[in-house]
């Protein structure tokens, strides 16, 4: 858990959370106070790889949100249902991604997380989505030759998995948008690519950790793409039912 009061009025929340939806989405509530937003993001449809569910609370006060700015801010604004859960669009999860990445520097992060967070509001109150909706509504229009995106797709993880691969880089990549990427893959793979990505890594981990006791496991982590010791033996465990000092021990 992780909890930072910054300067501008704006304060974040970061915690590890049971996965209680399918999907990735965000609620928001307000007070003449404050104006929340409680984001829950799901590992298997996040954009970018995270091994396991978060919950990201951003909550704005003074200088940003003020019972006089609200009526402006709000006027279009879907009416307030704390139960009503809203589609997390593309730019929403590149926002949060940023916020995610470890920083070396306090102040700095401060100053980046403050810039960033102020998009996520704008983009919320811009977005005034009443439907939530997900990525099964982006059309998937089957042509001669649409097999090769995901073939293209496919072959591109198996090359680079081992590195810190992200869904819009793949997109990138192969010429598609990032919800068609998505949707396609699962199609014709039957798994996301989440997923997929995992698979490989953690069946690359145990091949490593078996035959190479010398090498540390730390070693092992970073070389499969990960940026810590901590969330790598998590995701083995969770995969595995054990832990990577567990494998290792028992050889």
């Amino acid at each position: 858990m992780k909890l930072w009061g910054f300067d501008s009025g704006i304060a974040l929340f970061i915690n590890e959370t049971q996965a209680l939806y399918t999907s990735s989405s965000y609620t928001w509530e307000r007070n003449e106070a404050y104006f929340r937003i409680a984001f829950f993001l799901h590992p298997d449809d996040f954009l970018f790889p995270i091994t396991t569910s978060l919950n990201v609370v951003l909550t704005f006060s003074e200088p940003f949100w003020t019972r006089e700015k609200q009526e402006a801010l709000l006027h279009n604004a879907p009416r307030e249902n704390p139960d009503l859960r809203f589609y997390l669009s593309c730019d929403m999860q590149h926002f949060i991604q940023e916020i995610l990445k470890p920083q070396n520097n306090e102040y700095l992060y401060e100053i980046k997380c403050s810039s960033t967070a102020l998009e996520i509001l704008a983009s919320v109150l811009q977005h005034n989505v009443h439907t939530p909706q997900n990525c099964n509504a982006c059309m998937l229009i089957e042509e001669n030759g649409t097999l090769q995106y995901w073939e293209k797709a496919q072959k591109l993880i198996l090359e680079k998995f081992r590195e810190r691969l992200t869904i819009p880089e793949i997109a990138k990549e192969i010429g598609t948008n990032q919800c068609y990427l998505k949707r396609g893959f699962k199609m014709h793979f039957g798994d996301t690519i989440f997923n997929y990505i995992l698979k490989l890594r953690m069946q690359e981990a145990k091949f490593l950790i078996a035959q190479n006791l010398g090498t540390p496991i730390a070693e092992i982590a970073e070389s499969l793409g990960y940026g810590s010791l901590s969330s790598f033996s998590t995701a083995f465990k969770q995969f595995y039912g054990f832990s990577p000092q567990d494998l290792r021990r028992n050889r």
